[in-house]
């Protein structure tokens, strides 16, 4: 049969893949540490080339490819022109050498039909070049001249646009693993959703620091993470084969995906009204009361039944949500959690109320306070599939001109929330505060 009249004689077709195995043990293993962000997208890619030279016999060769997102830290790396970096793996005492021509601009190894065909369908897989049709003259060319006869292309792609590329290379033609393809295939999308995350991590930290002249850019970034992260995301946990800890590493990322999609719902709302601390204080110790029992952990609640707050219901009774799961987490099995809504005392004319959770866990060390609520940091959770936990307890009550806050001392932390308020007889909400109290 000639390869001209049917093109996909030596490749997957066009059209969306779905292996003939199930990822291996160890795959998945890897893909739950990504997706769980136990991994940063650099970790994660090193990790994968390692995986295929170690487990799959046919792999002589790993080389990765990143445009847009830089590796962090960049030592082993080399850049190709002005905005791609290339790192190779080769296993010992095989074949296959394409050497440091790969980093070379005007011999970099392109693979124009193949990587064509990989950025639509995702992945690629050619078993033998020499069967390529004459349309990929240019790839049967440059594979020839790197000594390739078999290789599998996996395409990162984020926001309609390409994040980087890992191609797996073989000096002979080679009938492919199907679980290798599987691997690839899951490994490819924890990777894509990792590198994703970071970037709308790193936007989110950038947009919050520029304050309202980064409105736009938080839009953009909350588009990206809705329309190009979640969907796939999605498929993903759909799927029979998956084990346990990628399931529970899924819908880890996804919890992260919806918090952020919630920062944007919160972000561009302008309907602040009176809300009931006592009422939101229910309803979080309702949400948080499963996860305090399975550890042993008794919860006491102490609450001014005048008191109310000027925010949305939705954001307190995230922020309460986020600040008792924290302090579940830390508490011992058998210790406690008290959480306590009062007045505030303090020098602004306008009344606040605080509302600060004690637990009877280690102390936090001055370093771990001024960490606590960044967005950058990872905060143990008490409650399954966590997502942006303390840094989106920030987000909200910066936004209605409050501010969050911790402490310490010999009998455990106390994390704290304080937002414009009101006692009996106040009417309107107040005007929003600039500023946050110190």
């Amino acid at each position: 049969m000639s390869t001209d009249e049917d093109p996909d004689y030596f490749a997957i077709p066009e059209a969306p893949v779905r292996p003939e195995a199930a990822p291996s043990l160890a795959a998945s293993l890897l893909a739950a540490e990504v997706m769980a962000g136990a991994l940063t997208g650099t970790e994660a890619l090193e990790r994968t080339a390692q995986h295929f030279l170690t487990t799959v016999p046919q792999v002589e060769g790993v080389v990765v490819v990143l445009t847009l997102v830089p590796p962090k830290p960049t030592h082993g790396w080399s850049r190709i022109g002005e905005r791609a970096w290339i790192r190779e793996w080769v296993r010992p005492k095989t074949g296959y050498a394409a050497g440091p021509r790969l980093a070379e601009a005007s011999s970099a190894l392109s693979m124009p039909w193949t990587s064509q065909r990989a950025r639509r369908l995702g992945v690629m897989v050619i078993e033998d070049v020499e069967q390529l049709p004459s349309a990929a003259a240019v790839d049967k060319r440059e594979a020839r001249a790197y000594g390739l006869g078999a290789t599998i292309s996996l395409s990162l792609i984020g926001d309609e646009a390409m994040l980087g590329s890992v191609a797996l290379m073989s000096t002979r033609p080679t009938a492919w693993p199907a679980e290798a393809v599987a691997d690839g295939l899951l490994l490819r999308a924890a990777i894509t959703g990792r590198i994703a995350t970071e970037r709308a991590r790193d936007a989110l930290t950038d947009a919050l620091a520029r304050g309202d002249q980064a409105l736009e850019s938080q839009l953009q970034f909350f588009s990206v993470v809705e329309h190009d992260l979640r969907p796939p995301l999605v498929d993903l946990r759909a799927s029979d084969d998956l084990g346990d800890a990628v399931a529970s590493a899924i819908d880890h990322t996804l919890a992260v995906v919806d918090d952020v999609l919630l920062v944007r719902r919160e972000l561009t709302r302008t309907d602040r009204d009176w809300i009931s601390v006592a009422a939101a204080v229910g309803d979080a110790v309702h949400w948080v009361r499963a996860a305090a029992g399975l550890r042993g952990v008794e919860l006491d609640v102490e609450v001014d039944e005048t008191l109310e707050v000027c925010t949305t219901g939705e954001a307190l009774r995230q922020i309460l949500v986020n600040l008792l799961d924290n302090a579940i987490s830390r508490a011992p099995g058998g210790g406690s959690v008290r959480l306590v809504a009062a007045p505030a005392v303090g020098d602004l004319p306008q009344p606040r109320v605080r509302v600060t959770v004690y637990d009877s866990g280690p102390p936090l060390s001055l370093e771990e306070q001024d960490r606590l609520f960044r967005p950058t940091t990872r905060v143990p959770s008490a409650l399954p599939g966590a997502g942006l936990g303390l840094s989106l307890s920030r987000t909200f009550a910066e936004r209605d001109g409050g501010a969050v806050g911790a402490a310490s001392g010999p009998d455990g932390a106390a994390l704290w929330v304080e937002l414009p308020g009101r006692g009996p007889g106040a009417e309107d909400p107040p005007a929003r505060a600039v500023g946050s109290v110190p």
